[in-house]
């Protein structure tokens, strides 16, 4: 089951209706004294919502909605509404890293050697920080944006963005962008048409990557796909009381939520139907708080929109590799027990650790505190829904279970809300029904952790982080190509239900690549690979949809593509959990597609034949299969 209605089309209703209707809405998604949750549901639970003075239905469709609750009535919500069958929370991710190194790049990264592809026509959308739309390697030669558009999630502005369902932020077209570019060379302020800034650098530097203009032959930038057009997401950040509910105590990360991320993608989409071009959409962010087999609500939502063709979005597989943040192990024979060692630093105020149980597997589970004070078994019963705490002298422990709605694994999470929390930490898992045992724990992301919070038997494996282990995105690893290595922070699968993820790997270091203020500079991290792979689906794109190759690409075959160009090393078995199905490589890529244009006649039906009504059913089948029934 998707989530169409988390972040569904909704009615249309009158312009002036829906400036109100909206602008309440933004009002209550907005405000800190709200949590943001994703509910499932059955009847009409917009009427059963509309009694109360505490809830606000944010966006509802298809048995799934986003809901913004005052905080600290959600288990109210949940007694008044029942309607409500399951509930999620807003997942809060991290961007993956791009970090600036001072070593000389290397200039055979990007290896585009013999490629003509350069992604014309084809848009590659970003959701990140922004990007620096003044940056004359985002433009044509001629001066004018590359960028057809920018959501900016931070600007409030008066009028709503007509693209947009619920009304925050603001849009910036090209004609905009354009005039802001010209108002620089003139030398009038660029921000007073758009203020739209990247502060970070975060965006703008995938895009150098993904596709920055080279200025001539003696330039050294290289990018994957010089050509592509760019639609740009600036995401805000997560509100503090959506951290606080998650277990995340004073950071200075960049935190952003599942929900905004949802409706980037929505955003997108939208806008790929709309302009009616090729798209692929990198999310360089992840997390570590769902359960990492592809079920999270963001990856069944992103599921919908990979069905149709011409719209993929890519992912890394992030930066957890040999981050400890994640441990397992099996539970086998009934009885056995298990001690999950944590070490927590001591500067640490409040986090959260899930525990998840695969069905039908049912334990039992003990804490033992840093001052020797223990609890044999927690007051709750395995494999059930329910809430508990935990009072030590000197802690206060929260423990909330819920029971996974696609799957029915059991996820156990624990949040240490006061007192001194710093120490050893044991969790004695016991089981009481076994059929293989398995368990799975993992912490927050590490940058969302002090340097001395880790399991101290960790497991680097199913280290990716989510959405890189949904069912339908593309996502990669990345590995260090000057010494044929896979860099130690790189996030490793498989997934929990054991598919293969990574895909591929990708090239993350020494990448010459686009900064803040017109700079040139070196990177390297999970995000670089990101990009690699991004850039190569934008070929991939032009050479299939653009070119007529094959107009029927979705995102299984795109993999294809994209796997059969992959180089090998000598004596590694493929596909692995580092590795994936091999080596991302864009020279290979561009050979496997010269050699498939000329082994078979071009697909000429238009791309306009996937743009359908919504009272019409339509079955996908490979082409050949079609011209046999005629």
């Amino acid at each position: 089951m998707g989530i169409m209605g988390c972040f569904g089309e909704g009615k249309l209703i009158g312009k002036h209706n829906r400036q109100v209707i909206l602008k309440d809405k933004k009002n209550y998604y907005l405000s800190d004294e709200y949590e943001t949750h994703i509910v499932e549901y059955i009847g009409d639970i917009a009427r059963a919502i509309e009694k109360l003075d505490y809830a606000q239905l944010i966006e509802s469709e298809s048995f799934y909605s986003v809901i913004a609750v005052k905080r600290g009535m959600v288990e109210q919500l949940l007694k008044d509404i029942p309607e409500i069958t399951n509930t999620e929370k807003n997942h809060l991710y991290t961007l993956s890293d791009i970090e600036k190194v001072d070593r000389p790049y290397d200039n055979k990264a990007i290896d585009r050697d013999g490629v003509t592809l350069d992604g014309e026509g084809v848009i590659v959308g970003i959701i990140s920080t922004g990007i620096d739309y003044l940056n004359s390697r985002f433009t044509t030669q001629d001066g004018r944006t590359r960028i057809v558009s920018i959501w900016d999630q931070t600007i409030e502005e008066s009028s709503l963005a007509p693209s947009l369902t619920i009304g925050y932020g603001t849009e910036f077209d090209s004609e905009q962008i354009n005039e802001a570019i010209k108002a620089k060379n003139q030398g009038r302020n660029p921000y007073d048409i758009v203020p739209h800034r990247d502060e970070e650098g975060h965006g703008t530097s995938i895009a150098g990557i993904v596709g920055g203009r080279k200025f001539g032959v003696d330039d050294d930038l290289v990018s994957v796909a010089p050509k592509c057009d760019f639609a740009i997401v600036k995401l805000k950040k997560a509100k503090h009381v959506n951290l606080q509910v998650s277990g995340i105590g004073h950071t200075n990360a960049n935190i952003y939520e599942g929900a905004d991320i949802g409706f980037a993608i929505k955003y997108l989409a939208n806008l790929q139907r709309a302009i009616n071009r090729p798209m692929v959409v990198y999310l360089p962010l992840g997390t570590n708080c769902s359960g990492h087999d592809g079920e999270s609500a963001l990856e069944r939502y992103i599921r919908i929109y990979q069905s149709r063709r011409g719209f993929i979005v890519a992912t890394d597989c992030g930066d957890e590799g040999d981050g400890s943040t994640h441990t397992s192990g099996t539970l086998a024979p009934v009885g056995k027990s298990k001690v999950v060692d944590l070490s927590v630093d001591p500067e640490e105020t409040n986090f959260c650790m899930t525990i998840w149980i695969s069905r039908p597997n049912k334990v039992s589970i003990g804490i033992i505190a840093p001052s020797g004070e223990r609890v044999e078994t927690l007051p709750m019963a395995s494999s059930e829904e329910g809430e508990a705490v935990v009072n030590f002298a000197n802690n206060q422990v929260k423990v909330e279970a819920f029971i996974q709605e696609e799957t029915g694994g059991e996820q156990i999470l624990f949040f240490y809300g006061s007192g001194n929390i710093g120490g050893i930490w044991q969790f004695t898992l016991t089981s009481e029904y076994s059929i293989e045992g398995r368990y799975d724990c993992w912490l927050l992301q590490r940058k969302l952790l002090k340097e001395n919070t880790r399991f101290l038997s960790p497991d680097p494996y199913i280290t990716l982080t989510t959405p890189a282990t949904g069912v339908s995105l593309m996502a990669t690893s990345y590995y260090n190509q000057r010494s044929n290595s896979i860099a130690p922070k790189s996030g490793r699968g498989y997934t929990r239900d054991e598919r293969v993820k990574p895909g591929v790997t990708a090239a993350g270091v020494d990448v010459l690549t686009v900064g803040k203020g017109d700079a040139m500079i070196v990177v390297q991290g999970a995000a670089v690979g990101g990009a690699m792979l991004t850039g190569a689906t934008a070929l991939l794109l032009q050479w299939g949809i653009v070119q007529g190759n094959d107009r029927n690409l979705f995102t299984a075959k795109a993999g294809n593509y994209i796997i059969r160009s992959t180089k090998k090393i000598e004596g590694v078995t493929f596909p692995n959990q580092e590795w994936g199905y091999g080596i991302l490589s864009i020279s290979n890529l561009s050979k496997v597609l010269e050699q498939t244009s000329t082994s078979k006649p071009k697909d000429e039906r238009s791309f306009k034949d996937e743009e359908t009504k919504e009272s019409k059913i339509f079955v996908r089948m490979p082409v050949e299969l079609y011209e046999k029934l005629g």
